[in-house]
C-alpha cells in the first residue's frame, strides 16, 4: 500500500511540475493571443468606426495632440452584442505630432444601430479626462 501512495504522490508532483513547465512558458503567448482577439472584435464594430472617426474630426483632439491623429493598438474593454442590442466600453492608443494618449469610449446599440455616448482623451502621463464634445460621429443623430 504505501508504495502505491509513493507513486500517487510522484504522479501528482510530475503532473504539476508539466503543468508549470507549459503554462509558464505561453502564458506570455496565450495573453498575446487573448489580447489580439478582443482587439479585433472591438475593431469590427461601428462602434469603434465612429469614435474613430469622431476623433480624427474633433478639434479637442487636435489642440491636445497636434495634427496627424492616428489610433494605436491594442483595442482594451467589454463588448457584448445580443441580436439588435449591445454595449461597448473599451479603450485605444492614440497620437498626434505633439503628444499620446488614450481614447476612452462608452457606446449603446439598439435596433442596430451603435451610439457613441461618452468619448474622452486621457494624455499619457495626467490623470484627467478630457470629453470630446465638439464631435458628432457620422450616422448619429
Amino acid at each position: 500500500m504505501p508504495r502505491l501512495r509513493k507513486r500517487r504522490l510522484w504522479l501528482i508532483a510530475a503532473a504539476v511540475a508539466g503543468a508549470a513547465f507549459f503554462v509558464i512558458p505561453h502564458a506570455s503567448l496565450l495573453m498575446s493571443l487573448l489580447d489580439s482577439s478582443i482587439d479585433s472584435a472591438i475593431r469590427r464594430t461601428a462602434a469603434f468606426a465612429q469614435a474613430s472617426s469622431a476623433f480624427q474630426n474633433s478639434a479637442t483632439a487636435k489642440q491636445l495632440l497636434g495634427d496627424s491623429l492616428q489610433t494605436g493598438r491594442p483595442a482594451k474593454g467589454d463588448l457584448r452584442e445580443r441580436g439588435s442590442w449591445g454595449r461597448a466600453i473599451f479603450n485605444f492608443p492614440v497620437s498626434g505630432s505633439h503628444a499620446r494618449g488614450l481614447l476612452y469610449v462608452k457606446a449603446t446599440m439598439q435596433n442596430h444601430l451603435w451610439r457613441i455616448e461618452e468619448l474622452a482623451i486621457r494624455l499619457d502621463g495626467q490623470s484627467e479626462w478630457h470629453e470630446l464634445e465638439d464631435v458628432a460621429p457620422a450616422g448619429l443623430p
